[in-house]
């Protein structure tokens, strides 16, 4: 079985309010062990203290079967993120266990209503529900497990300082994320109205570390701002992998005073730290505030399946001014974990100044070999949303009609051309030829694309 994914983040900003809704969410799924078509999903939400429950929204498992709708719940005390001048901020949880029918591309989808109002960047927030969305691919031939994200959401964030938050996983598997803003959806396909991407907000597309100057409209404007961004999983060759997922968060910008301030030793663009077999490199990172360093720390987040090579400690320094945490990543290699592909390392910093909670992240990729990243060409599968459906099938195959191909060749699993069909304005090829089985699709058009689809 192969999981695959690409996924979208979304992100919006606000500034100090009384939040009435829904600050964000995500979906995330792991397949149970033993099985070969049943998924643990987990659907986390992110909201402020309100009178509005969190939950009553529409989980859709994308394969046919009815949809569930969410639980009301009440909110947790365990599960306050951080505290804000407008309340807590909480997260709340729902799971379920599912069995997908077969190998196939499924859509798991929650719509919940809605978004705050005042939201500067689109239409009528209050009016627009929350959307999410992640794609699963299950194939009886590979199993690539869903991501472990890095940490929670930057949650609180002061107004004029350079904003940084890492949307990468930490995972260990060998696969490479590729970045890109992307503006959001209310609803499948479907982008909220009139959107806005804040003009210097911008993303790494190799690192996934989201920065932003805070400005809109070339100024400082208060205000809540959604942003999206889609990271796409590729395999180590460079090839796509068939899947999304949308993650929301909640930033709220205040005024402050504060000094909060980071200083990072590596001056490349990809923060890539290349440490060979045999050898080790130590990283020294500055978090300074005016605060005494009780309200200062770093927070370290790597795959702990590293820990055997991976360390980071933190200790207290001082000037007449300023008050510092000192923190000192330690990186060890061997053949051991030797590989083509980086380790993701995010170092948060963190400051609790008053009643505004402060954080920032620094971005380190983990090379053990002297390698580039893979190139990455581009997203187009995403973007023209050419991928076949419905998968399973059962005769006609269809695409989406806006899309130019050129030839569809189809190959069984010992690799033989079993079916060519020239695609001139239909949107569908006909395979009632075909016995039942797993075929591989070579999409041509603009470039080449394969899928795996299966025919009952």
């Amino acid at each position: 079985m192969k999981s695959n994914f690409a996924l979208i983040l979304l992100f919006f900003f606000e500034v100090q309010g009384f939040a009435t809704h829904i600050r964000g969410g995500q979906i995330t799924f792991a397949r149970i062990n033993g099985t070969t078509a049943s998924y643990h999903i987990i659907l986390t939400g992110y909201v402020h203290t309100s009178p509005v429950k969190p939950g009553g929204g529409t989980l859709s498992f994308g394969d046919g079967t009815p949809p569930i709708t969410t639980p009301s719940q009440n909110l947790d005390p365990s599960q306050i993120l951080t505290l804000s001048s407008a309340g807590p901020l909480y997260r709340y949880i729902f799971e379920v266990n599912h069995t997908f029918p077969g190998p196939g591309v499924y859509r798991i989808s929650y719509y919940e209503q809605n978004f705050d109002s005042g939201i500067i960047n689109f239409d009528n927030s209050v009016e627009t529900p929350m959307f999410l969305e992640s794609q699963l691919t299950i194939d009886p031939m590979f199993y690539i497990p869903s991501v472990a994200f890095a940490s929670n959401p930057i949650l609180i964030f002061a107004l004029g300082k350079l904003f940084s938050f890492s949307t990468a996983p930490v995972d260990t598997t060998s696969a490479v994320y590729k970045y890109d803003l992307v503006a959001p959806n209310q609803a499948a396909g479907i982008p909220v109205s009139n959107y806005i991407f804040p003009e210097n907000l911008q993303i790494n597309s190799e690192t996934g570390l989201l920065t932003w100057d805070t400005k809109f409209h070339n100024q400082y404007q208060a205000g809540e701002y959604l942003v999206a961004v889609r990271v796409d999983q590729f395999d180590k060759e460079g090839t796509h992998l068939n899947s999304a997922v949308t993650r929301v968060f909640s930033i709220t910008l205040y005024q402050s005073t504060s000094k909060f301030s980071t200083t990072d030793p590596i001056n490349d663009p990809l923060g890539k730290v290349l440490v060979l077999p045999g050898n080790r490199t130590k990283i020294k990172v500055m978090l300074s505030d005016s605060l005494t360093t009780d309200s200062i720390s770093w927070e370290p987040y790597f795959d702990k399946a590293l820990s055997n090579y991976i360390s980071f400690t933190q200790y207290d320094s001082a000037t007449i001014t300023k008050k510092f945490k000192v923190g000192l990543l330690t990186l060890t290699s061997d053949n051991s974990i030797s590989r083509g592909l980086p380790y993701e390392i995010i170092l948060r910093g963190t400051s609790f100044f008053t009643d505004l909670f402060v954080a920032k992240d620094l971005s380190f990729l983990f090379f053990t070999k002297d390698v580039d990243l893979p190139v990455i060409t581009g997203v187009t599968l995403l973007d023209k949303d050419i991928a076949p459906y419905p998968n399973p099938f059962t005769n006609e195959l269809h695409f989406a009609n806006d899309v130019q191909l050129e030839k569809i060749q189809i190959y069984n699993t010992l690799g033989q051309l079993v079916n060519q069909s020239v695609i001139y304005t239909k949107d569908y090829i006909d395979t009632s030829v075909l016995p039942a089985g797993i075929y591989i699709l070579n999409v041509i058009g603009e470039d080449r694309k394969r899928f795996k689809v299966m025919k009952r």
